[in-house]
């Protein structure tokens, strides 16, 4: 009889960091799903206002890495990523 294992999956809900970190142009926000699910990633400022939205709806378990044009003005951005059980937060620090 052969051997099966249960599926594993080695991803799991996570917002990294942004790269570069502060940034004076583009960025890359790399973050993980651990299974298929709604998505949204989106960037505010200190005052609580959205700025842009990155990434919105479904998507499929993995790793992704969404690369953002920050030509926004100088300062404190936010970057959110919520999933239907997950929410994270990671500071953005854009110079000019």
């Amino acid at each position: 009889m052969p051997l099966t294992s249960p599926t594993v999956s080695i991803f799991r809900n996570e917002l990294k960091p942004p790269i570069p970190n502060p940034t004076a142009g583009a960025v890359t926000i790399p973050f993980s799903l651990r299974e298929r699910t709604e998505v949204s990633l989106r960037v505010y400022d200190v005052l609580g206002r959205l700025v842009t939205s990155l990434c919105e709806g479904e998507r499929e378990k993995g790793w992704y890495e969404i690369i953002w044009d920050a030509e926004v003005p100088q300062g404190i951005y936010f970057v959110i990523l919520k999933t239907q059980d997950y929410v994270a937060t990671e500071r953005l620090i854009v110079v000019k």
